[in-house]
């Protein structure tokens, strides 16, 4: 055998000491395999691993998400014999039986799969991680879900930001059924296997005879269990305890909110149900465990000028800056780091959203509380005389809540606001038709941010290429490069294989001067307010994508599909 895991890891600079004697500490406490504990830990990936045991054994590696056998191939093996010895069939070529292994070193199983085929057997490796859950996917309903979900384990979680507070309503029988310890455990492991799976979200979908699991993975759904019909109702009321919803409330879409903390990393969980055919369906969306405090206008994706002209509006410490996009943009990043730049012991600085999201420090926060009396317009109206310098606010959901968002501006507070929107010019229009008068729009609005994301390419794949014609010459038009190029990734372990790490902010940024604040003022159509916006520099969306496109910051297939 060549060099233990452990000093790979030192080597290519995975992990640190510091990091490798935890997850050896961790190891011995827990009795699972290193790697898995590394991975759970998120210091390395199950590519990462693959590698490193790739070279560890010498043995060439695979990554199994990447493989379906064919039908024949995989009847080669049964069942039980894969999940005893944790062993896939990959494929068979001039009567040689490729398999992946947890233990490619394992020899006695080798001989058995030599005999039971008639068939060379060459064995390359993959992560118990990565073999268990293809053995998942291979025979979905045939483990018991139980077992799949490891009930047994010593890991737990703690939650952080759970809500207490149902109201009046006796509610006893739903909270002792939803508060059960099988049920606990269960979705428990459920939000472990997610956090496993680095799962971007995890669908429980009721079914007529059954409760689907679901992982998002890497952009596509993976099933993961699938339990009796019979306990999908206590799944869903333990899932709106954890979010602070009224679990007697079943025909009508709701949304709440929780944190957990595993193996000392903090999760934010988005919680959303809506009413389906079945009973009522719950996704969970996980947030990446990253800090907002660490949140930095520079590393959010604006171009130097962008960012200096944004810098200069917020500067002006007083009027609104409504940030634009659909779900998932950015929008919330954008206004915590803006947040961070700003906060200092001489300013007065309040986040008011339902529900607080990320908690800051240094920042005073606060949310409505419906069933104590306080909502939202409130709260905001109440607000106004606290003498705040800086303000965040969450959605603007309604006309009070916009109207009183634009009075709070017109003082001496900077207000930051989210609008889901896909028309960043749209937006004036959007306002104007909430009942806003244009005079109080007029005098408030600082700017407006529109925003999207976009995976950002893999620095250490990178390579150029010469664009079509066609394309060059709408690159030159957006960009002003006279020679432009485009760039792609080819995949590498760094990014397992995808071309893509992380994802990377296209910008639009409107700050009006006084001939735009006099159009807002006179009602201006949609084409005067475009032909305004030209005349003060203002750069699309796709003007700012494709730039980042030739500088190599992402492809131009991902900047043509923003919508």
């Amino acid at each position: 055998m060549g060099k233990k895991i452990g000093e790979l890891l030192k080597e290519f600079k995975l992990i640190s000491e510091e990091q490798l004697a935890e997850a050896v500490a961790e190891q011995q406490k827990s009795g699972d395999r290193l790697g898995t504990v590394l991975i759970r830990k998120g210091y390395v990936t199950v590519e990462d691993l693959e590698f490193l045991l790739s070279r560890q054994l010498s043995v060439p590696a695979i990554n199994l998400q990447k493989y379906c056998p064919a039908p024949e191939v995989a009847a080669l093996i049964s069942e039980k014999f894969m999940k005893k010895n944790f062993v896939v069939p990959v494929e068979v070529h001039d009567k040689t039986f490729t398999v992946a292994m947890a233990n490619p070193q394992d020899y006695r199983v080798i001989d058995e799969l030599r005999f039971m085929t008639g068939l060379r057997v060459t064995p390359v490796v993959s992560s118990m991680f990565g073999v268990k859950q293809k053995i998942r996917e291979m025979f979905p309903k045939s483990e018991k879900w139980e077992e799949a979900l490891d009930l047994k384990g010593k890991r737990e979680i703690e939650i952080i930001t759970a809500k207490k507070d149902f109201g009046e309503e006796n509610l006893e029988e739903a909270l002792e059924s939803a508060s059960e310890a099988p049920i606990v455990k269960i979705v428990n492991s459920i939000i472990l296997a997610a956090l496993d799976n680095n799962a971007t979200h995890a669908h429980i979908v009721p079914m007529e005879d059954r409760v689907e699991v679901k992982l998002r993975v890497n952009g596509s759904l993976q099933t993961l269990v699938t339990p009796p019909r019979e306990y999908t109702q206590n799944f869903v009321n333990r899932l709106k305890i954890l979010g602070g919803i009224d679990i007697l409330e079943r025909k009508v879409p709701l949304q709440g909110y929780f944190r957990v903390r595993s193996d000392d990393q903090f999760y934010d969980v988005d919680l959303s149900t809506f009413p389906v055919l079945n009973g009522e369906q719950v996704v969970l969306t996980f947030q990446q465990p990253f800090s907002k405090e660490a949140l930095r206008l520079e590393n959010l994706g604006m171009t130097p000028e962008m960012l200096e002209q944004y810098r200069g509006v917020i500067r002006s410490q007083r009027g609104l800056i409504l940030l634009a996009g659909p779900p998932d943009s950015g929008k919330s990043s954008t206004i915590y780091a803006t947040l961070n730049e700003l906060k200092n012991a001489s300013r007065a600085t309040f986040t008011y959203e339902n529900p607080i999201k990320n908690r800051l420090s240094d920042i005073n926060q606060a949310e409505p509380n419906e069933r104590a009396g306080l909502t939202y317009v409130q709260g905001l109206r109440a607000l106004v005389k606290q003498d705040i310098d800086y303000l965040m606010v969450g959605e603007l959901t309604s006309r009070e809540v916009l109207e009183t968002v634009v009075e709070t501006a017109l003082g001496k507070t900077l207000v930051l606001a989210r609008m889901v929107f896909n028309n960043t010019l749209g937006i004036i229009a959007r306002v104007l038709e909430q009942g806003i008068p244009p005079f109080m729009l007029y005098s408030a609005l600082s700017a407006v941010v529109g925003q999207r994301l976009v995976r950002r390419l893999c620095t250490e794949c990178l390579e150029s290429f010469a664009p079509p014609e066609e394309v060059k010459a709408e690159l030159t038009a957006a960009t002003g490069k006279k020679n432009p190029r485009l760039y792609r990734a080819v995949g590498c372990r760094k990014c397992a294989m995808t071309g893509y790490r992380g994802r990377i902010g296209v910008f639009e940024l409107l700050v009006p001067d006084d001939n735009f604040r006099n159009l807002i003022l006179g009602g201006a159509s949609a084409e005067k307010i475009d032909a305004a916006v030209r005349a003060i520099g203002f750069r699309s969306l796709l003007q700012d994508g494709l730039t980042k496109a030739v500088e190599g910051m992402t492809t131009y297939e991902e900047v043509r599909g923003i919508k």
